[in-house]
């Protein structure tokens, strides 16, 4: 009967599916004498089926185990009392107000789990005002602890130079303030470092220094000394300096010596020169001797040229002058023959308004003639 019985395991659920409840027990013998016929399992659960199951997987777990899976039963008794009671025999006592969900333990009425805050058999303990979310009910640890805080039951000051939180058990930083490292943050950061991480190794090298561990220094010609920390790329170049590390030397007909970082180019050129490296000569002519950097064009002209163009101006003046005179002359002569014509017209509708009766034409004497 025990080789068959063997690896059995007990179940409870809510429902007739047995997979989704909770395993309460499991026969785990290692040899054959092991196996108990008479057995008493205590489940300190909740639950509306009880479900005693067996299986064999291939490979068995044992070799002593029987080919196949029997459950040969003789008796079995289920012994439970119902929510929020509990009492060998007469569930006739209640289970603690404490208890979460008002379950408990049907003959020593424990909880099974406490509410939020609660710890102890009946859960009639609280936990510590420092625990940040509750504690476990058995023994009243708590689960993790508020900032600033560590152990057991949270009463313990994190060291001083924590960012806030440590471990709740070691007691350990998670991280160290500004300049700090080491597991309770004791120790200065190295000199070379603006700041570390706790192991020690710098977050940002102090100005003047790159490289992984800060070890290197920054390109002398560097403005302020200031480089990348991974490449040790200047930020920027002194005066008469450019490229990646700033290395190389400015045009010396840039004007001031000032170039671009990354090309080179002269910011503006000295007087005769243009170009974007300023190695271009301005044409013969330019007043001052000045150019336009990018194509050359003179900036101002000579005497002569300047003479030439005030005649090229005047001459323009001067026809523009004619030209409207002209316009202004033919559209006055326009103008008064229009108003001739339209005198005329008028005069000839005055006329054939009178007539005689005998369709001859009125005399008009003149004043000589009336007198």
């Amino acid at each position: 009967m025990r080789i068959r019985l063997a690896g059995y395991q007990l179940y409870l659920s809510n429902t007739t599916d047995w997979s989704l409840g909770v395993l309460c027990y499991e026969d785990t013998s290692s040899d054959i004498s092991a196996v108990k016929l008479i057995i008493t399992n205590q489940c300190p659960y909740v639950a509306q089926y009880v479900t005693i199951y067996n299986s064999r997987s291939n490979p068995k777990r044992h070799e002593w185990y029987d080919n196949l899976a029997y459950l040969e039963l003789c008796e079995v008794q289920v012994f439970g009392c119902a929510r929020e009671k509990y009492g060998y025999g007469d569930c006739n006592q209640s289970c603690s107000d404490n208890c979460y969900g008002g379950n408990c333990d049907a003959s020593s009425g424990s909880c099974f789990y406490c509410r939020q805050g609660k710890w102890g058999d009946t859960c009639d303990h609280d936990c510590s005002a420092d625990c940040g979310n509750g504690c476990i009910s058995k023994n009243g640890s708590c689960t993790e602890c508020i900032p600033g805080k560590y152990g057991d039951v949270c009463d313990r000051d994190c060291p001083i130079n924590c960012e806030g939180v440590c471990h709740k058990n070691s007691g350990f930083c998670r991280d160290c303030v500004f300049g700090k490292w080491g597991d309770t943050c004791t120790q200065d950061c190295s000199g070379i470092c603006q700041d570390c991480y706790q192991s020690g190794s710098c977050k940002d090298c102090s100005r003047g220094r790159y490289g992984q561990s800060c070890e290197l220094f920054c390109p002398t010609d560097c403005t302020s000394n200031g480089c990348e920390r991974e490449t040790g790329s200047c930020f920027d170049c002194e005066p008469g300096k450019h490229g990646v590390k700033c290395d190389l030397d400015c045009s010396t007909t840039c004007k001031d010596l000032l170039c671009e970082k990354d090309t080179g180019f002269c910011s503006e050129c000295t007087d005769g020169m243009h170009g974007y490296q300023c190695n271009k000569t301005c044409p013969d002519g330019c007043g001052s001797n000045k150019c336009r950097r990018y194509d050359g064009a003179c900036e101002s002209r000579t005497c002569e040229e300047t003479d030439e163009n005030n005649n090229i101006t005047a001459i323009a003046a001067l026809t523009t002058v004619a030209t409207v005179c002209l316009v202004a002359a033919v559209i006055s002569v326009v103008c008064m023959l229009r108003m001739r014509t339209a005198t005329k017209t008028e005069r000839r509708k005055e006329e054939n308004q009178y007539t005689d009766i005998d369709k001859t034409r009125r005399h008009i004497p003149n004043t000589y003639e009336m007198s």
